[in-house]
């Protein structure tokens, strides 16, 4: 029988950015304005449909428009990559993967089809590129135009590849190619109050039953790629928030791959108070960390990592955003190595303003075939 112990631990917020009665939009110039139809992502995921699996390649990233102007559909296609070592592949054994993108639709077309009008709130996506050296850890500064305006970083994507040229010192005996088990993922980024952003990664490995593997993993390099966006919102409001939880998991029996449950909604239902009067409200993502036995010395094989808002409601009278938040880790499988502790911590932004259509909230997922895959986004 599986049994499930959760804890919650926090939740703050803090107000910034135009405090006091919501003033009036100007009209965003073209080129950075968020068109009709465009995508901002808040929840993500990769899960494999059978079993768990060494992390290879994890990649989620969206193009965003790329329409000069806010006329016309630009649309925006999903690009994903998962690869979990030589059982994925073909080369062992096959598996189907599983992709998952929660996000925010804005200024989406009226049910005849005509454009509404664009947003009140301007974007600049970004990506950055970072070498995760065996530390399993990396961080950069990443430059940004000045602004007058509120303005907040968010994330948008995350790529991963461990099939990069590695150090004189790692073992000649294992492929690098086949990726690691796995102890978590963290991705954030953060303003900083001279204008830049940081940019925070961990990729971390921990081992498992592969000697070869486990050697290797001290001296483990990862390519990494941050996507991120600058949302500025002029006569808007932004406040920050964290939310954290730990989901616990005892040892499945053996030959059992039944998913492990996702927690329970009151334990991830997220409440942030935002400034009373803004129109529109929009929850995003700035920062994702899966902390995986944190209290052991050991990873294991991973079934999915996800992080996926559900049941948004915004009520623009309050200004308060409310919505489950759904963090979830899996090592189900034939393969499972023990149960296990995950920590959650996902920093989250309330975005508000007014003028504009309301943003619509969407989730996509579909499986793939092992390697990589793209899809054009539904709208609503």
């Amino acid at each position: 029988m599986k049994r499930f112990v959760l804890l919650t631990l926090l939740l703050s917020a803090c107000g910034s950015a135009n405090e006091g009665d919501p003033s009036p939009a100007p009209t965003p110039e073209p080129r950075y304005a968020l068109c009709a139809d465009a995508v901002v992502p808040n929840g993500f995921g990769l899960a494999w449909e059978k079993l768990n699996h060494r992390i290879s390649r994890w990649s989620i990233r969206v193009d965003p428009s790329k329409a000069e102007t806010c006329s016309g559909n630009p649309g925006s296609t999903l690009h994903t990559t998962f690869v979990g070592g030589d059982w994925t592949t073909g080369q062992a054994a096959t598996d189907v993967p599983i992709v998952m993108l929660d996000y925010a639709v804005v200024a989406p077309r009226d049910p005849n089809g005509a454009v509404r009008k664009p947003q009140h709130v301007w974007a600049t996506h970004h990506a950055t590129a970072l070498d995760i050296d065996p530390s399993q850890h990396a961080s950069a500064i990443a430059d940004r135009p000045a602004s007058d305006h509120p303005r907040v970083e968010v994330l948008t994507g995350l790529e991963l590849d461990t099939n990069v040229p590695q150090d004189a010192d790692y073992p000649e005996d294992y492929d690098p190619a086949h990726g690691y088990t796995s102890r978590g993922i963290t991705a954030r980024v953060a303003d900083r109050d001279d204008g830049g952003v940081d940019v925070e990664i961990a990729f971390e490995h921990g081992k498992a039953d592969r000697p070869p593997m486990n050697a290797a993993i001290p001296f483990a390099r990862t390519r990494a790629v941050v996507e991120h966006t600058t949302l500025e919102v002029p006569g808007g409001h932004i406040t920050r928030a964290t939310k954290q939880f730990r989901l616990t998991y005892p040892l499945q029996d053996a030959l059992d791959a039944t998913p492990i449950p996702h927690g329970q909604d009151a334990l991830m239902t997220t409440v942030i108070e935002g400034v009373s009067g803004y129109e529109h409200g929009m929850v995003l993502l700035t920062g994702i960390s899966f902390s995986l036995f944190p209290d052991q010395p050991y990873g294991d094989y991973l079934r999915e990592l996800s992080v996926r808002p559900r049941n948004v409601k915004y009520d623009p009278e309050t200004g308060r955003a409310r919505f489950v938040l759904d963090g979830y880790a899996s090592n189900s499988g034939f393969l499972t190595m023990a149960g296990m502790d995950a920590d959650m911590r996902f920093d989250l932004v309330l975005v508000q303003w007014n003028g504009g259509g309301a943003p619509v909230q969407v989730s996509f997922s579909s499986s793939f075939d092992t390697g990589e895959a793209s899809f054009s986004l539904p709208m609503e």
